[in-house]
């Protein structure tokens, strides 16, 4: 918020300057109420006067309280102190106020009153590469909006505090948003990804395949493991079988042998 009374301090002077007087400066948001202190404090009051850039807009002497033109129903005195109050601020609010308690002129008061900021657009102009980039943050910014800082975010980072955020290949945030800010409110603009080109060498763009080509021949090497583990017990139940059945052969064979040779015994 420094940055804001910094600009409020410019401001200041610059009342200062252009009317000869001494200028107390009060900001206050569009809407709101406000209330004026006519800078001195008395015993007691007996009349009090309140001008608005030399217009007479409220007045007491004792009876009622009277307010003049825009103000009538939202201004009002507060008798003990002198200060005006005013509700419902508008932009025609903004002005000099000068006020006159028991016919004494007291010292000039500046009040700015500050509508909300809009949403800022953002416009992207890049070189035929997109190797460099201006990204410019626009809004209609008039004096009704006060003090008025420009911001550029990527996530929680603050870029730059200009209107313009300049992109170069080192710039490797994901997205962009410009906010506008001033004393009572923020605004911010759609997101913009970032649009610089990448294509060039980059870590990542090795890593990642390397990862990815370990990762396929690890797959591909138990695969191929998988499947000789399985031949070779396949070949190894084959062997088994055929050792039983050349077994079995063996033993019908000289079962048959025997039969003969007692056969022939028997003649």
């Amino acid at each position: 918020m420094s940055a804001f009374w910094t600009v409020s301090a410019v401001l200041l002077l610059y009342f200062t300057q252009n009317s000869c007087v001494t200028a107390r400066l009060i900001l206050a948001k569009l809407g709101d109420s406000v209330v004026m202190h006519p800078g001195q404090t008395f015993d007691s009051i007996s009349a009090i006067i309140w001008k608005h850039n030399m217009n007479i807009i409220v007045e007491w002497s004792g009876a009622n309280t009277t307010c003049f033109g825009g103000f009538i129903g939202r201004c009002g005195l507060d008798k003990t102190t002198g200060s005006l109050i005013i509700s419902s601020l508008t932009v025609e609010d903004t002005g000099h106020y000068n006020p006159e308690i028991d016919s004494k002129i007291l010292g000039v008061i500046e009040l700015w009153v500050i509508k909300p900021v809009p949403k800022p657009t953002v416009f992207l102009e890049c070189n035929k590469e997109k190797s460099l980039c201006d990204l410019t943050c626009k809004a209609n910014i008039t004096s009704h909006f006060g003090p008025v800082m420009y911001r550029w975010e990527a996530g929680k980072d603050v870029l730059s505090r200009s209107t313009r955020l300049t992109l170069t290949k080192a710039n490797r945030e994901h997205s962009y948003v410009c906010m506008l800010l001033n004393p009572f409110s923020n605004s911010s603009s759609d997101v913009v990804l970032n649009p610089i080109s990448h294509t060039g060498f980059h870590p990542a763009a090795v890593a990642v395949p390397i990862v990815l080509l370990v990762l396929t021949l690890f797959a591909v090497g138990g695969y191929v493991r998988h499947r000789k583990a399985e031949k070779k017990q396949a070949q190894t139940a084959e062997a088994a079988q055929a050792e039983r059945t050349a077994m079995t052969l063996k033993g019908v064979v000289t079962d048959r042998t025997h039969l003969q040779h007692g056969g022939s015994a028997l003649h």
